[in-house]
């Protein structure tokens, strides 16, 4: 009787590499996808987060004579009383005012009048135009019947926070004068909420580049510079937006072109 024997072949050493090979490509393809996947829902729970401080602004509104939400009241220091602070009895949750795509922001708190390291951090900051103008410095309160186009006019976008231990100033970097502050942490773009409480996603901005995104009804300024940002405020320039169409100060119009033909 006739044994048969079948020889087993194990992978060549080519067609392991022709393997690797495939599967590092197959990796470099998809794992950025992945990347903008995660991040495509960081953004959209950033946009959540707005949505709920923007309704928790318009009840502070309702609840004090139909004035905004300031920046800051004008007092400075650990327990100054900024925009999360004022608005924290409506919205009842501090998780909210922090983006989950921001990695620059110090998270701090307040213990025995004194900024310490901790778990609240703020994400967000009001523009200047609602309630302090740095020339002259001074805070000023701002009626819900001064705003003639509140779906264009911002009252809260993301910006990189700087209320740290080593300043001692929770009113850092609570407010803001213009897009150049924006962080863009959304494949270069930043969240915004709007008076009438919508939020949506910005226009594209390239912080190494110095390309800011613009906004409808914003004046820019240097004027007419490659660089341009919108201004909230200002001595020459609107504090708040007076016109809801193009603005030629700006080089990209209100489409908000980043990188504008010279």
């Amino acid at each position: 009787m006739l044994t048969t024997h079948r020889q087993h072949r194990g992978f060549t050493l080519i067609e392991l590499l022709v393997v690797i090979a495939i599967i590092a490509i197959l990796a470099a393809i998809l794992f950025p996808v992945f990347a903008q996947a995660r991040e495509k829902a960081r953004a959209i729970s950033c946009l959540s987060n707005l949505k709920q401080i923007g309704t928790g602004m318009m009840m502070y509104t309702q609840d004090y004579d139909e004035n905004l939400c300031p920046p800051f009241n004008g007092v400075t220091g650990p327990n100054a009383s900024t925009w999360d602070r004022l608005v924290q009895p409506y919205i009842k949750n501090v998780q909210i005012i922090t983006c989950p795509s921001d990695g620059f922001s110090p998270s701090v708190d307040v213990v025995n009048n004194r900024i310490v390291a901790g778990n609240i951090q703020r994400s967000y900051t009001v523009p200047s135009h609602l309630g302090w103008e740095w020339r002259p410095n001074r805070v000023f309160p701002v009626k819900l019947a001064q705003i003639n186009f509140p779906a264009i006019t911002i009252q809260l976008f993301e910006r990189d926070n700087c209320n740290t231990v080593a300043n001692q100033q929770w009113n850092a970097c609570s407010v803001s004068d213009g897009s150049n502050e924006w962080a863009y942490r959304h494949n270069m773009r930043s969240n915004l909420m709007y008076i009438d409480g919508h939020a949506k996603n910005s226009n594209p901005g390239d912080r190494p580049r110095q390309r800011w995104a613009i906004q409808p009804g914003y004046r820019c300024w240097p004027w007419r510079s490659a660089t341009s940002a919108i201004r909230f405020t200002g001595n020459w320039h609107d504090i708040i937006p007076v016109h809801d169409q193009i603005d030629a100060t700006c080089p990209g119009g209100t489409a908000g072109d980043p990188n504008p033909q010279q």
